[in-house]
């Protein structure tokens, strides 16, 4: 097995989340692995690492993990 993994970050630079690609050796070698696959996976994070950031600024947040759980009833 081979993967690469990237942190997603906030607008802060603080690591929320992570993006892991894996494949079977047999399937990918590593040089398309790291240079072709994991740039693409950085730009991918740094695009998921926008969108947090913008969905929290429009929920007027930048809070932790709870600002995503759903609202408890009575």
């Amino acid at each position: 097995m081979r993967s690469v993994a990237v942190p997603l970050r906030d607008d802060s630079g603080q690591v929320v989340a992570a993006v892991t690609v894996g494949t079977h050796t047999s399937q990918i070698d590593d040089d398309t692995l790291f240079g072709s696959i994991l740039p693409r996976l950085r730009d991918c994070a740094a695009a998921i690492g926008r969108t947090i950031t913008a969905s929290a600024v429009f929920r007027g947040s930048l809070g932790g993990a709870t600002d995503f759980a759903p609202e408890q009833g009575p």
